[in-house]
């Protein structure tokens, strides 16, 4: 497998981990909303947490080394997709990633081209919304054989699901 593709396989994994990283952290509010929190439910997605939002941290990967990982995901009902960016000391790429969660948890696939080699990732992640951190790993399961590694992502700030309901503390609105 080239060092290309393997690559594209971490950025893969890491982009669905991230995707599920998105909790908040509750606490009371002056004006009255209600603060989002790892429990709170949104309008007509009942049965889904927030997740959305933008994310950066660093991955670790079997192949590429340590690397720095920056990423955008979106989310309805309990789906969320996006992108994760990676950017090793001599490789740059970006993945798509899809997942399914539930409570803080999540897993998902994520894809990406590298040297024109077609890889697909399994992912799992965790988010704490103590800390608003997501970590996690992927294994490559097409194209980038034996690729695994782990990931740490910090949400810098979430996509607004319903304007009556508000952070008190940890990222704000994107």
């Amino acid at each position: 497998m080239s060092h290309l593709s393997k690559r594209a396989l971490f950025g893969i994994l890491i982009a669905a981990l991230a995707f599920t990283a998105c909790a908040g952290s509750g606490g009371g509010t002056a004006n009255g909303a209600t603060p989002v929190t790892a429990g709170a439910r949104f309008g007509d997605d009942a049965g889904a947490l927030n997740y959305g939002g933008q994310y950066a941290g660093t991955a670790q990967d079997s192949y590429y080394g340590k690397g720095r990982v920056t990423g955008s995901f979106a989310q309805y009902k309990s789906s969320t997709g996006g992108w994760l960016s990676f950017a090793y000391p001599k490789l740059t790429f970006r993945t798509s990633t899809v997942t399914n969660v539930s409570g803080t948890s999540g897993s998902g696939v994520s894809v990406a081209t590298i040297d024109n080699v077609a890889c697909t990732f399994s992912i799992t992640g965790k988010y704490d919304s103590s800390t608003n951190k997501l970590t996690g790993s992927y294994k490559a399961v097409h194209g980038c054989t034996g690729d695994h590694g782990t990931y740490t992502l910090t949400q810098k700030c979430y996509y607004v699901r319903d304007a009556g309901i508000r952070r008190e503390t940890g990222p704000k609105p994107c």
